[in-house]
Order: structure tokens, then C-alpha cells, then sequence
């Protein structure tokens, strides 16, 4: 009887890239549908948690209870650090600037992080980081800067320098949890490591959320586009922990450079903008590159799904 493939542990990886990378896609179509709602950052990143962490504590104890467990004082500590690094720093920095910068050239700037992933990488080995992936770096922002408007979107960048330089730390930032992430989420788990990263950052939102608004449930359409956020950030966070614990954060961030052209996609059918040809062409580019990074993973899952079951005699 012949051998049945099964996916490897990069394969299972890069697809749980993908599934993050299309939830993230659509954060910012929701987040710009809140702002003109007149929702704060502060606020909207208070529900968010209050939305999820609930239930996730409900699930861990009836599906995983294993993962409920004390991992020491220190432990706990650094994992806390870093989730308020991934869950409140972050969005933080990022989501104040859409009020003043459009939603694609904050796209550039914050997919520039597997940059800074790759350097601090490569701080962190002291070696050189491999050329293939300066090099797709470059080929891709060359790509994400045609999806989003090439030259008019230069034009605005240069006229709100604050708002991108705010962004751009946003992506060191995000390069930085990145390369945080993968060691503890193998040691402890992605689920165990979420768990710990979600309750720091739970700690600083809400202290963060009183010093600056008085607690105010908000009106129903703005919690159900709150309850959106959560479903397209939270769950899928654990995925992208998944997927970087499997393949490490340098192959997990260029994957997830996807996100621009979902995005600019999703904007076409939710929001009804047009694509120009320079736009195909920048997707073309983003996608063609990351299948030419990831070819040997690829052919393996598809030869997987090609696979047909073969009949018993």
C-alpha cells in the first residue's frame, strides 16, 4: 500500500501563517469603520480584551486544562513583558496614526518589519543575514509600494513624516516581538505562551484605558465592530504563534507580507475601490516572490492535496 504524504512541520507552519495573515488583513478596514464611529484607540483595544478573555479562559478550562498551569514568577514575568510588547505597544503606536495617514502607507511602513526581524536576527547570531531574504525584502516593498499607489503614495508620506516615522517604530517594534516570540511559544506552548502574553497586556490596557476615559459601555454598533477586531486579531494571534514557533520568525514574517495585497483586495469588495493595473502588478510581485521563497514547502502541500485515496481490493 503506498505511504500517504502528510504535512510537515514547516508546511503546518506556513498555513497557519496564512490563516493569521488573512484575518489580520481586514483590522484595518474595521479599524477605520471605528474611528469614524468616534471610538478611541484606548477604548477599542479595552473591549477587545474584555470581548475575548472570557471565553478563552472558559475554553482553556474545558478544552485544555493543561495549559492553566503556574510556570514561575520569572517565567511569567517576561512572557507578560512581551505580550504587552505584542498586544498594547504595538497597536498602540500603529492604530493612533490612521486618523492622520492613510491606510496604505501605514501598509508600507508596518510591513517592513521582516526587516528588522531579519537584523535583529542576525544581531542575535552574529552572522549575516542570507541574502535571499534582503533581497525579497526589497522585491516585495517594491510590490506593496505599487498595490498602494506608487508615487501618490510617496506624495503623502512626505507630507505627514511624523505619523510614518510613528508607524515605522511600530514595525521595529513588531520585528522585535517577533524574534521574542518563537523561543517561548516552543518552550511553553502556543496556547500557554498566549495565555501569560494576553493577561500582561490585559493588565496595562485597562490601566491604560482608566487614566485616559472614564469607563462607558459603548453604543451597539461600535461593540459589534469591536467583536469583528477580536475575531480577526485575538484567535488568529495564536495561529501567527503557532506558525512562528514552527518555522521561526524570519520565514513567518515575509509570509505574512500577504496581508497588504488581502487588503487592498477586501477594500475592492467591501469599500468598492477600484484596482489599477500598477495594483495587480504590485500583487502579482508580492505573491510570485513569496512562492518562489517557499517552493519546496508548496509543492509538498500540493502534492498532499492532489493526492487521491486509493481504493481497498
Amino acid at each position: 500500500m503506498p505511504k500517504r504524504l502528510t504535512l510537515s512541520n514547516s508546511a503546518l507552519g506556513i498555513l497557519s501563517i496564512l490563516i493569521a495573515t488573512l484575518c489580520f488583513a481586514f483590522q484595518g478596514i474595521v479599524i477605520k469603520k471605528l474611528l469614524v464611529l468616534d471610538v478611541s484607540v484606548h477604548a477599542m483595544l479595552f473591549w477587545r480584551q474584555v470581548l475575548f478573555f472570557p471565553p478563552y479562559l472558559l475554553y482553556l478550562f474545558f478544552c485544555k486544562r493543561d495549559v492553566l498551569r503556574w510556570i514561575g514568577g520569572k517565567d511569567a514575568g517576561t512572557v507578560m513583558l512581551i505580550g504587552m510588547l505584542g498586544f498594547f505597544c504595538i497597536p498602540i503606536t500603529n492604530f493612533t496614526t490612521l486618523h492622520e495617514l492613510q491606510a496604505g502607507i501605514e501598509r508600507i511602513l508596518i510591513y517592513s518589519y521582516p526587516l528588522f526581524v531579519v537584523l535583529f536576527e542576525a544581531l542575535y547570531r552574529r552572522r549575516l543575514p542570507p541574502r535571499k531574504f534582503i533581497l525579497a525584502f526589497f522585491i516585495i516593498q517594491f510590490g506593496i509600494f505599487l498595490l498602494v499607489g506608487g508615487g501618490d503614495a510617496m506624495t503623502h508620506l512626505l507630507k505627514n513624516i511624523g505619523p510614518a516615522a510613528q508607524v515605522l517604530f511600530a514595525a521595529v517594534q513588531f520585528g522585535l516581538y517577533t524574534l521574542l516570540l518563537r523561543p517561548w511559544a516552543q518552550k511553553l506552548g502556543s496556547h500557554c505562551y498566549f495565555l501569560y502574553g494576553i493577561t500582561g497586556s490585559f493588565i496595562l490596557i485597562t490601566i491604560n484605558y482608566l487614566y485616559h476615559e472614564s469607563f462607558a459601555i459603548l453604543d451597539m454598533d461600535a461593540m459589534q465592530l469591536i467583536f469583528i477586531m477580536m475575531l480577526i486579531s485575538f484567535p488568529p494571534s495564536i495561529f501567527f504563534a503557532e506558525g512562528v514557533r514552527r518555522i521561526g520568525g524570519a520565514r513567518a514574517s515575509f509570509i505574512s507580507t500577504l496581508g497588504p495585497v488581502v487588503t487592498i483586495f477586501a477594500a475592492e469588495q467591501i469599500l468598492g475601490e477600484h484596482l489599477s493595473l500598477a495594483q495587480l502588478m504590485g500583487g502579482a510581485v508580492v505573491l510570485c516572490t513569496l512562492m518562489m521563497l517557499e517552493a519546496t514547502t508548496l509543492r509538498q502541500i500540493f502534492r498532499l492535496w492532489l493526492q487521491k485515496p486509493k481504493k481497498l481490493p
